[in-house]
């Protein structure tokens, strides 16, 4: 044709550029991997699938040996498998899986005959484009178990086949996927595993790590479990919870493990077993459940300060009601989060150790509150369901200071036991009996409205009580219930003397020295019967309130009344002990009917600006009466050796 060379030598060469062109696809479909090129001594090189032990499909024509590089990196014309599965054991220095294109697939698989052993002494590279699976070739429960360091960027599945053991023994560093299909162990000693990809546990399955290895859940990280699959640490064993994050019900559980945190990855972790560690910092989406189960009780113990911004639960699983502990050993629980004490199916709980909340406690079981000495400074709200305590004990002590809030619900309350104290600050409590004061040390030292109660013959009080405060001392059925202050204070709240229960025990109102101030009020109610005493010296611009007889015995007490008392029928302020009470400018007595101020002998009543009301508003019994002042007043004297002045 014009303008086409048809001669021989013309022809010849458009052959020859035809030929090379078709090698050189085949090349590229066929090329060695830059990881065969840096040094594989044995490549794989079978036209697609076939046996590891054929010698035909490898490079070297021989199977691989203990000395070998081994690389199976060809890209070939389409994803292809290599089946491990007709020895024992096989051990070669390294092994790259994985090109550039399609997937390159490595099955290791037990036999009827024999369990499945892969050992590299210088690693495993898992490519992008890589696959290795541990599983069964034939019908027996045998195992399957690879040794050595392995690097993953494309995928390593644990599958169950028909049974047996799965291992993985080596450092493995995962940026691709490690599906868990089935119990694997991670048991190397001191194996490391850091995740920077997938972990996916199947329902049931577990990765378990023992001998002191360690999970690192890092930036990239998920740990993913279906159903009741699960990261399970084991004694001597680690987990670090980083940038990485968990899904699912329980995904990683530590058993008498460590657990740290060092980023703040939304993650969820159980702990289970006494000896649990805790460090590092809880940040906000990242949750730990302290449980106890049916075959052992539950104790996480941080030895050093620690945040919490996150969720700390406390429960119990399974059908035994075991205990479960949160201890900080040393330093201090800082918890802007939420701390939660739940009952699960029953079983003490504990929290042991210094606690400052500016967030949620919520105690929905009774809680010991027992280190030695221990502080819970609460800045946060403290909620007490119905029927809880938080039980505070061996010097331990509680306070509710700026922005604190105690609520209990129904019967729930802090319970603070002999030796220790409670000291009300700027926070504010609710409910019915919020705080209950047994034997041990209440402190006043701010105005935060509040409601307490004393029991007991041995609780204390310092500090003074401003408006809106309430405190309750009050006997029940197993003791009476003294409220002593060592000395003077003051009272613009509400103070009340009473009985509980069904026996008519006594109650007091004891200053050492110095003298009672009240503006506010003073209440003495017969509850269920029983004696009242208010001894020490009293000076009253407020109300004192008597609705159950009460003596006023405390050896030359003054009681000053610039405000009003006020006696219900039938009652008396009995004043004995050379006792003296004043009735001053601005003062009242208004007695019902049958009501009395009753001066007994030795003691004193000077009536002076104040007023009486009442039909016998007072009576002086073989005491002495002096007039200082002009006051409206009916006074009465009985016996034989009253005395008159003024």
């Amino acid at each position: 044709m014009p303008g086409m060379s048809t001669t021989p030598s013309a022809m010849t060469r458009a052959r020859a550029l035809f030929l090379m062109l078709a090698a050189a696809v085949l090349l590229s479909i066929w090329a060695p991997s830059a990881a065969r090129a840096a040094g594989c001594t044995d490549s794989w090189t079978a036209k697609g699938s076939g046996s590891w032990f054929t010698p035909g499909n490898w490079s070297t024509g021989k199977v691989p040996v203990a000395s070998d590089e081994v690389c199976i990196t060809e890209n070939g014309p389409s994803s292809y498998t290599v089946e491990q599965n007709e020895s024992s054991a096989v051990t070669v220095k390294a092994l790259t899986v994985g090109g550039s294109a399609n997937t390159q697939t490595l099955v290791v698989a037990s036999t009827n005959v024999a369990h499945a052993v892969l050992t590299t002494t210088a690693g495993i590279t898992n490519g992008a484009h890589g696959a290795i699976v541990l599983t069964n070739a034939e019908s027996s429960a045998n195992n399957v178990t690879i040794v050595g360091p392995v690097s993953n960027a494309g995928t390593v599945t644990v599958e169950p086949g028909k049974g047996g053991a799965r291992s993985l023994q080596g450092n493995l560093t995962n940026t691709g996927t490690l599906a868990i299909n089935v119990n694997t162990s991670f048991n190397e000693t001191k194996a490391v595993l850091t995740n920077e990809g997938s972990i996916n546990l199947a329902a049931g399955a577990q990765l378990i790590v023992s001998n002191e290895g360690s999970v690192t859940n890092a930036a990239g990280g998920k740990i993913a479990a279906t159903g009741t699959g699960q990261v399970l640490i084991e004694p001597t064993s680690a987990f670090t919870e980083g940038a990485g994050t968990t899904s699912g019900t329980k995904p990683v559980v530590i058993r008498d493990a460590a657990l740290h945190y060092s980023g703040a990855g939304a993650s969820t972790i159980a702990t289970h077993g006494l000896t649990s560690t805790l460090s590092g910092n809880v940040s906000a989406g990242q949750s730990i459940t302290i449980e106890s189960t049916s075959s052992e009780h539950s104790a996480l113990t941080a030895a050093s300060n620690f945040t919490s911004a996150g969720s700390i639960t406390l429960t119990n699983s399974d059908a035994i009601p075991n205990q479960a502990a949160l201890v900080i050993s040393a330093g201090t629980l800082t918890n802007s989060g939420s701390i939660k004490v739940e009952a699960g199916v029953g079983g003490q709980r504990f929290l042991e150790g210094n606690i400052t909340n500016t967030g949620t406690i919520a105690i929905n079981a009774t809680t010991k509150y027992d280190a030695k000495g221990a502080a819970l400074n609460n800045q946060g709200a403290l909620n007490l369901a119905t029927g809880t305590q938080l039980v505070v004990s061996n010097e331990g002590s509680v306070t509710n200071g700026s922005g604190g809030s105690i609520a209990g619900t129904g019967s729930g309350n802090v319970a603070i036991e002999p030796t220790s104290a409670f000291n009300e600050g700027a926070g504010t409590t609710s409910g019915t009996k919020p705080v209950i004061i047994r034997d041990a040390a209440l402190h006043y030292t701010g105005a935060g409205s509040s409601l307490i109660a004393t029991h007991g013959a041995g609780s204390t009080l310092s500090g003074n009580l401003s408006a809106g405060q309430s405190l309750s001392i009050e006997s029940i059925n197993s003791e009476h219930s003294y409220l002593t202050a060592a000395v003077g204070f003051t009272n613009a709240g509400s103070i009340t003397l009473t009985s509980t229960e069904t026996t008519p025990n006594q109650a007091a109102l004891i200053v050492s020295t110095g003298t009672l101030t009240n503006s506010g009020s003073i209440s003495v109610e017969a509850g269920v019967g029983g004696l009242r005493f208010l001894e020490g010296s009293i000076t009253n611009t407020g109300t004192i309130t008597i609705n159950q007889t009460t003596k006023y015995p405390a050896s030359s007490a003054l009681l000053t009344n610039e405000g009003a008392i006020k006696l219900a029928a039938g009652t008396q302020l009995i004043v004995t002990g050379a006792g003296t009470v004043t009735n001053g400018a601005g003062g009242s007595i208004v007695a019902g009917e049958n009501a009395a101020v009753l001066i007994e002998p030795g003691s004193t009543f000077n009536e002076g600006a104040g007023t009486t009301s009442g039909t016998k508003p007072v009576i002086i019994r073989d005491a002495a009466l002096h007039y200082t002042g002009a006051g409206s007043s009916l006074i009465a004297t009985h016996g034989a050796g009253s005395t008159l002045s003024g």
